[in-house]
């Protein structure tokens, strides 16, 4: 009886296996199972891709400090929530400040209560 079992069992593991082969989508070659291959005496490690980083700007103005990296954007080191994105700015809020980053690069503040403040340079 258990050798039956186990024969099944066997089966069905052979049988998987192949399956999992032979469903494998057309052109693609199947994973080595070590993350480094050999050639000859030299091996070949798979290339390592590093993060860019995105360009820091840095305007002060009426106070604060706000620092652009990309879509992240700091008032005086505290993160703020993006509001709004279309095709001619980006409008960013944080605390009673409200950040407009132009595409054409000006930076505008403005305070809750008193609107327009001014553009930080």
């Amino acid at each position: 009886m258990k050798l039956k079992i186990l024969t099944a069992l066997a089966f069905a593991v052979v049988s998987l296996s192949g399956l999992a082969r032979h469903n494998q989508p057309q052109g693609m070659m199947p994973v080595q199972p070590a993350a480094q291959h050999t050639l000859g005496q030299y091996s070949i490690l798979p290339a390592v891709q590093k993060a860019q980083s995105a360009k820091k700007r840095t305007v002060k103005g009426y106070g604060i400090t706000v620092v652009i990296s990309g879509d992240w954007v700091t008032v005086d080191g505290k993160p703020a929530a993006l509001d709004e994105n279309n095709a001619t700015a980006k409008s960013y809020s944080q605390g009673l400040y409200n950040i407009v980053v132009y595409k054409s690069g000006k930076v505008a503040l403005l305070k809750q209560g008193e609107g327009f403040v001014g553009y930080l340079k």
